[in-house]
């Protein structure tokens, strides 16, 4: 009973946790930006991740039967692959709120500028937990875990004109 039970009480607490964390007040960078991130836990989880996916790759090489080689690699690639997705996300990814525009800086370090005036529609994903952000040619999506998340919400409620339920987020 509680070994089925525990990892829903470890994902119900890292949860709480990841949604304390968004209520913080985000970075402020030299020019007075709002600077939104994931919390550090996705950057560790990353690096916890790679740590184990290496792992995983060395028992391959050298520990290892021949039945068993192809599925600790395949399970390692997908490891490695999930690590540094986490930790690219994590450490690199972010979201700046300027006086103008919102810049979303991705994992691979490309940017996308939306201008406040040109946001055509704004909508939440319920099971994404994403914030979608639209202009006429482009989109830019906030996690609700990012650190200062309701600072964006805040802004965008002004500069949009409409509230958070007309988002499609919960109140």
């Amino acid at each position: 009973m509680l070994t089925n039970a525990l990892p829903i009480i470890v994902v119900s607490i890292v949860m709480a946790l990841l949604f304390k964390a968004s209520k913080k007040n985000p970075k402020v960078d030299n020019e007075g930006n709002y600077i939104l991130k994931l919390p550090k836990f996705y950057t560790i989880i990353g690096l916890f991740t790679i740590v184990i996916a290496t792992a995983l790759f060395i028992y391959d090489i050298f520990f290892a039967n021949g039945e068993d080689k192809m599925i600790v690699f395949t399970i390692g690639l997908v490891l490695i692959l999930i690590g540094l997705l986490l930790f690219s996300t994590g450490s690199i990814s972010n979201i700046k709120l300027t006086n103008f525009a919102i810049i979303e800086t991705n994992m691979f370090g490309k940017t996308k500028e939306i201008k406040w005036e040109d946001i055509k529609d704004v909508s939440f994903g319920k099971v994404s937990l994403e914030l979608k952000i639209k202009s006429s040619d482009k989109s830019i999506k906030a996690h609700m875990h990012l650190i200062g998340f309701e600072n964006l919400v805040i802004l965008l409620e002004d500069k949009v004109g409409k509230n958070r339920n007309e988002f499609g987020m919960p109140s």
